[in-house]
């Protein structure tokens, strides 16, 4: 029988697997790159261009915002829903990031 210890367990084990993967994938993005996760990964999916969004997470300015998510598609760490919204691709690099990167 599987215990609830044994997926506390499971899911450390594969989080310390996948450490040193998150830590390459954030390494060389820029700042702003890493403020549109923050703002991802605190409920924001769609309304970034919103003058209380991108001041709140220092996204720069409106016309640089299509060229974050690229980047961030293009390494696979943001996808992009039908609608539109952004979603971290990896529920473990959102549970990583949340805790170890703010």
């Amino acid at each position: 029988m599987i215990t609830e210890q044994d997926i506390k367990d499971g899911y450390e084990a594969t989080m310390a697997q996948s450490v040193s993967l998150f830590v390459e994938q954030t390494a060389n993005l820029t700042s702003y790159q890493l403020n549109l996760i923050r703002a991802i990964c605190q409920g924001y999916h769609q309304e970034f261009g919103s003058k209380e969004v991108t001041s709140r997470f220092e996204l720069g300015t409106k016309s640089n915002l299509p060229k974050l998510k690229k980047a961030l598609v293009e390494r696979e760490i943001i996808e992009i829903s039908d609608t539109g919204g952004c979603y971290i691709a990896d529920p473990l690099f959102e549970h990583w990031f949340k805790t170890e990167l703010k």
